[in-house]
């Protein structure tokens, strides 16, 4: 039986793909984005956040305590992944392999969907050794979360956030 709220069940997701093959004017179609191509954008994304904050902390070093660097950096974090999905559907590292955040109705993810989806990079807050193993823990199940969900690759956190989606724009 069809599930009403996911888009990407199997009889869906073959007639989306079979229409686009059949018109000649859509010659691109969206499609679950795999684990490997959201670790692409991940890579991609730490990379532009670890330049910002080199650029940010040579600046501010001299006013902000060392104290604050973990929450100053944690919100930043946040605010860029969850303000980029819910503004344009897509961070930078997203948008140049072709991936796309968006909830049910096909539309960018709400302010609230956005932070839901993200709150796993909160975790880094947690103090000391066994909050490194809490956050290697979530992440993990995030990835083995995506893997297992062979139709719509949704991870645990999309599932958290209410429904929001990844996919990735392939040519036809």
């Amino acid at each position: 039986m069809p599930d009403s709220r996911n888009p990407y069940t199997v009889t869906t997701v073959r007639s989306r793909i079979t229409e686009a093959s059949l018109t000649q004017d859509n010659m691109t179609v969206e499609i679950p984005g795999t684990l490997m191509w959201r670790i692409g954008a991940h890579l991609i994304d730490i990379t532009i956040l670890f330049v910002l904050f080199l650029i940010g902390w040579s600046f501010a070093r001299s006013f902000v305590s060392l104290d604050l660097v973990p929450f100053v950096n944690t919100a930043f974090v946040l605010a860029y992944a969850a303000g980029f999905e819910m503004v344009r559907g897509q961070t930078l590292g997203k948008q140049m392999l072709r991936l796309r955040v968006h909830n049910q109705d096909g539309v960018n993810p709400t302010s609230g969907q956005a932070l839901r989806r993200n709150l796993y990079f909160a975790l880094a807050l947690l103090p000391g050794f066994i909050g490194g193993l809490i956050a290697l823990a979530v992440i993990g199940w995030i990835a083995a979360s995506i893997l297992v969900d062979t139709v719509s690759r949704q991870g645990i956190n999309d599932r958290f956030a209410n429904q929001t989606f990844v996919t990735r724009r392939t040519a036809r």
